[in-house]
């Protein structure tokens, strides 16, 4: 732990440095090509972050399917 706080001095008095000297420090672009991304999202009540939702996606994740709304006596 007191080797992790002693870098981070470190790059603070580095960075301090760096500035007030006036260099420019090179900066890298990072470009994908064809890259797909996918995602799982929730419509509705579903996507609202509350106690209910985030724990039937927890039930989700684990495999067990569960639909919130039938915790409220609503049909899914």
């Amino acid at each position: 732990m007191e080797r992790l706080v002693r870098v981070e001095k470190f790059l603070l008095k580095l960075r301090n440095r760096i500035d007030r000297v006036g260099i420019d420090v090179s900066t890298i672009e990072v470009r994908f090509e064809h890259l797909n991304v996918e995602a799982e999202t929730h419509e509705g009540s579903r996507a609202l972050p509350s106690f209910i939702n985030f724990c039937t996606n927890i039930l989700e994740i684990l495999g067990l399917e569960i639909c919130a709304d039938t915790m409220f006596g609503m049909e899914c």
